[in-house]
């Protein structure tokens, strides 16, 4: 055996082992307090302490999952998600307990069964605001899921938002990543445990969405295998191995030999992303925890690259849209492209790049391109001068 592959069997041995001692301490913990509770009764404790540790730790194996995720279709999509349902499912029993024991007069086993759910709902909140900030708390992923539905594609998505109103990663990722300088948030967050955007795709078509959703995890291996694919095609076969190998080998590569050899992360064309990087970032690298100081630049960047592609694509959609509502004589068309301008000339985009605003001068540089484009059409075609020059010469044109 390859020290590789030790390596990778120790790496899945430690998230085994760690699976099996939170539950098996959840389940003493458990049985030792209905003990005391139940007067010494063996046989009922050791029910109250599985029915426990089952609210408590979810169904992590295929045997105590939901019956839709055992089989079929079901247990591809929800593929690691019944930590999520019986997250949530706790979480709304707590919610439901609570509220139904709100009223007045009531009696004192009410007023325990209210403050016993208020505890439960207020630890689930806090512990994971210490570990994954605000963006983990668990209704966050429901109003940042609003907030993008809501916006122009050229606003800041939900996360960008927070993190400039916050101002303060301790709050947005939470003080243990503040403190460990490690990315832990990502990991134990309580945010889109069922539902998560697509990393590898940032403009998925609808189908591809429905794929993501109805495929789970197996649908991103396939897509990041394919896109490691595409990049052994281009001539790059560390990247794309990097992207078809198991998400254990892809942390030991990256921890051992790729970011030591490079003496830090880069991007694709070699500039540097985190070059500070310290040995104990390659130890956490090695079970998955990549340096803070790298995610928040990758995402600040990744953040700033999006809201500028959709900035520029909205600009050219407006003023395509003026042009030809001007020329069709479409005076209404027009008049709502150009209260399009003066909203997007006052949005997040501009104030972030003064140089996408539309100014009159624009609109007449963007009607003389339309028009010049016109020209040069050819049955609803537009070549480029060297491929219309060669077609005249051959008579096709």
């Amino acid at each position: 055996m390859s020290k590789m592959d030790m390596l990778t069997n120790l790496s899945a041995f430690m998230f085994h082992e760690a699976e099996v001692m939170n539950r098996q301490v959840t389940m003493m913990a458990a049985y030792k307090l209905a003990l005391k509770k139940f007067d010494g009764d063996k046989q009922k404790a050791a029910e109250q302490a599985i029915y426990e540790t089952q609210q408590i730790n979810g169904g992590a194996t295929l045997e105590t999952g939901p019956r839709l995720a055992r089989d079929g279709i079901g247990r591809v999509a929800l593929m690691y998600k019944t930590y999520g349902i019986q997250m949530y499912y706790t979480m709304l029993k707590s919610a439901r307990q609570l509220a139904k024991n709100i009223a007045p007069g009531d009696d004192a086993q009410s007023r325990a069964l209210r403050a016993e759910a208020f505890k439960q709902l207020a630890g689930v909140h806090l512990s994971a605001l210490f570990f994954a900030g605000v963006q983990g708390l668990p209704l966050y992923g429901a109003v940042a899921m609003l907030h993008d539905l809501l916006k122009e594609d050229y606003e800041e998505d939900a996360d960008t938002a927070l993190r400039g109103y916050l101002d303060n990663d301790a709050l947005f990722k939470g003080a243990l990543s503040e403190i460990t300088g490690l990315d832990v948030s990502q990991r134990v967050k309580l945010t889109d445990l069922l539902f998560e955007a697509d990393r590898f795709n940032s403009d998925p078509s609808p189908e591809e969405e429905l794929a993501h959703l109805i495929g789970g995890p197996a649908w991103s291996v396939y897509s990041r295998a394919r896109k490691g694919v595409d990049k052994i095609s281009d001539g790059e076969l560390l990247a794309g191995m990097e992207d078809m190998v198991p998400g254990a080998v892809r942390n030991l590569y990256r921890a051992v030999y790729k970011y030591p050899h490079d003496e830090g992360i880069l991007t694709r064309r070699g500039d540097p992303i985190y070059d500070d990087i310290t040995n104990g970032d390659l130890l956490a690298q090695l079970i998955g925890f990549p340096p803070t100081e790298y995610t928040r630049a990758a995402e600040e960047t990744s953040a700033a690259k999006r809201l500028d592609v959709a900035a520029q694509a909205a600009r050219r959609k407006i003023l395509k849209r003026y042009y030809v509502a001007l020329r069709f004589g479409d005076s209404e068309g027009a008049l709502e492209a150009l209260n399009d301008m003066n909203e997007f000339n006052q949005s997040e985009a501009v104030q972030l790049n003064p140089a996408a605003f539309i100014s009159a001068d624009t609109i007449e540089r963007s009607l003389r391109r339309h028009m010049t484009t016109t020209a040069k059409m050819h049955n609803g075609v537009l070549l480029s001068p060297y491929v219309k020059t060669a077609a005249d010469q051959e008579g096709y044109l």
